[in-house]
């Protein structure tokens, strides 16, 4: 990994408070930050192999609440998976790259709408594997907490001046899916679907995604059955 791709990801989880790189911490494997509100919660970024780093986070008491995995094979690193802390409880609940796709096609911005979403579409699933995919993503997203299921949610803060005017023309062709979180004189954060990390334009705005998937899904449906 080198500082380009060190620092995109470092802008990607600087949403609000800036990390700050820990010297003290940080080896030959890995790379500690600590965010300047706060120096007991950590960005841990370890290269796991040539195009393969994982993310960490942690809160004030040091507990791992979220592990991200990025591969390293174009101009920006690409989030293949997540997991996130389960509310109550001391373990992860990752999410595959279909279960998190499943989220941004019928997410909705709280919890409770997005299982709502994925439950009504639920009955009109035939084929076996999708619908065993749908049950799986309820399940998970009902285990989260109302706040860790909005983290699933892209943030990206950055200064670049280039990046931002990308991003700036994505959020107004695209307003459902590309959304200005804030801004001060120098910098802008961005809100997006994680699996849109390398700044592509979605194939449609979200509620006409939303119909395209069903119809394919009940297409596929139909097709398996004849």
């Amino acid at each position: 990994m080198n500082k380009k791709q060190e620092q995109q990801i470092l802008d990607y989880y600087s949403s609000t408070d800036k990390y700050i790189r820990s010297k003290t911490y940080s080896n030959v494997h890995q790379t500690v930050f600590a965010k300047e509100s706060d120096k007991y919660q950590w960005l841990v970024v370890e290269q796991k192999s040539q195009c393969e780093v994982e993310v960490r986070q942690t809160d004030s008491h040091g507990t791992i609440t979220a592990r991200d995995n990025y591969e390293l094979t174009g101009n920006l690193p690409k989030c293949v998976d997540v997991e996130r802390l389960c509310e109550g409880v001391s373990f992860q609940i990752p999410f595959n790259a279909d279960e998190i796709n499943l989220i941004y096609q019928f997410g909705e911005q709280s919890k409770a709408e997005t299982c709502a979403s994925l439950s009504a579409i639920l009955p009109q699933v035939k084929d076996s594997d999708t619908k065993q995919i749908v049950s799986g993503t309820l399940k998970k997203l009902n285990a989260l907490s109302e706040k860790t299921c909005a983290e699933l949610t892209a943030t990206l803060y950055t200064r670049d001046k280039a990046v931002i005017r990308k991003l700036d023309t994505l959020v107004a062709d695209f307003p459902d899916t590309y959304k200005l979180a804030g801004q001060d004189e120098v910098s802008k954060t961005y809100s997006f679907p994680k699996s849109y990390v390398s700044y592509r334009k979605p194939r449609a705005v979200s509620t006409e995604q939303r119909e395209r998937a069903r119809q394919m899904m009940i297409a596929k449906n139909k097709a398996k059955g004849d």
